[in-house]
């Protein structure tokens, strides 16, 4: 039978989750940029496709970056408290 969890406790936990979701949505938002917009463009016939060793590393970048923002966020889960 524990005690119900402090009010720093709670307010920690949020402020880690809300961290988080951030850092989620930063991710989110790089690979949008970075992959499906241009892909859209092409696609939809508004750029021209260049191709190309520089668009795919650059692509590369934009996912990787977005993958290790991710799980940068999830790393800051476990920072949560019980």
């Amino acid at each position: 039978m524990g005690l119900p969890p402090g009010p720093n406790k709670l307010a920690h936990n949020e402020r880690v989750k809300l961290t988080a979701t951030w850092l989620n949505a930063v991710a989110s938002g790089t690979v949008l940029v970075g992959i499906v917009a241009p892909l859209a463009a092409t696609l939809y016939g508004t750029a021209m496709p260049k191709g190309g060793i520089l668009a795919v590393l650059g692509s590369a970048l934009f996912l990787a970056a977005g993958i290790g923002l991710h799980i940068q966020a999830r790393r800051l889960l476990e920072d949560l408290k019980e």
